[in-house]
């Protein structure tokens, strides 16, 4: 075997090593400083999702579209592919992105069915009118959401990730597990809230004609109804609850509940 041949063969070994190898043998970054724009081409998707610590923002427009800002050594290092419908928000594998301008990406879409964020992503839904949404947050993530209109949203926080959920629902199907904290405000006609450990859901903002609460754990959910209520514990969770709605409760274990007064 020539040593050319030997050299070539290590050479790609040693780069599939590298590449293979996210998280283990990575490469920091960091910024300049110059705060620059880039306007991507992408084509059309429906689903979005945020793997890394990006400030992402997703409005409804009349088209598909994608801006990244940040520094400008930085940007060529963000990256935004589209598979299967998705559009998928990550940095280059290996490579470990310090800026000193915060990474923001704003995503235009006049369609919308999904929205999956993770690894400490901080993402911003507004001004959007849909039939369905489904939205995972998972991890050290955050979602915010203001001004939409949403006829069947399910939400599902796994791993300690908040939310802020603001707009008009139909049906709304709100799952945390864990020990994350979910804020929910506007109304809705039925509403579903499932709460396994420690965490927090706050819907005494969130106007509800019809609100059913499941609680397993320790956890802790504010609420309201003006119809019916319907509670079921398995723990030492509590339920407070505003309005005067038939309340029909079954709990197990030391879990209380009770008509809210004040935080």
């Amino acid at each position: 075997m020539s040593i050319f041949l030997r050299n070539t063969r290590c050479f790609l070994f040693g780069a599939f090593l590298f590449i293979s190898c996210e998280g283990i043998i990575n490469l920091d970054l960091f910024g300049d400083g110059i705060l620059t724009e880039n306007v991507r081409e992408t084509g059309t998707f429906r689903e979005v999702e945020v793997l890394n610590d990006f400030v992402v923002t997703i409005i409804q427009g009349e088209e598909w579209g994608v801006t990244v800002t940040g520094d400008a050594n930085l940007i060529p290092y963000v990256v935004t592919e589209i598979e299967n419908s998705r559009l998928i928000i990550r940095r280059r594998n290996n490579f470990n992105l310090h800026p000193v301008n915060a990474i923001n990406i704003l995503v235009s879409t006049p369609v919308l069915s999904s929205i999956d964020n993770s690894g400490n992503g901080k993402v911003r839904l507004s001004q959007f009118n849909l039939p369905r949404l489904r939205i995972n947050n998972t991890g050290g993530s955050y979602i915010e959401t203001d001004s939409i209109e949403v006829d069947d949203f399910n939400y599902i926080s796994e791993s300690g990730a908040r939310a802020m959920l603001k707009g008009l629902f139909g049906n709304f199907f709100v799952r945390q597990i864990g020990s994350g904290e979910t804020s929910l405000k506007g109304k809705v006609d039925t509403l579903r809230l499932v709460q396994e450990g420690s965490g927090i859901i706050d819907g005494i903002h969130l106007e509800a004609n019809s609100t059913r609460v499941y609680l397993y754990g320790s956890g802790l959910i504010y609420c309201h109804a003006d119809e019916l209520l319907n509670v079921v514990i398995d723990g030492s969770g509590r339920v407070f609850y505003t309005g005067y709605p038939e309340l029909i409760q079954s709990i197990q274990g030391d879990g209380i509940i009770q008509r809210f007064i004040s935080y």
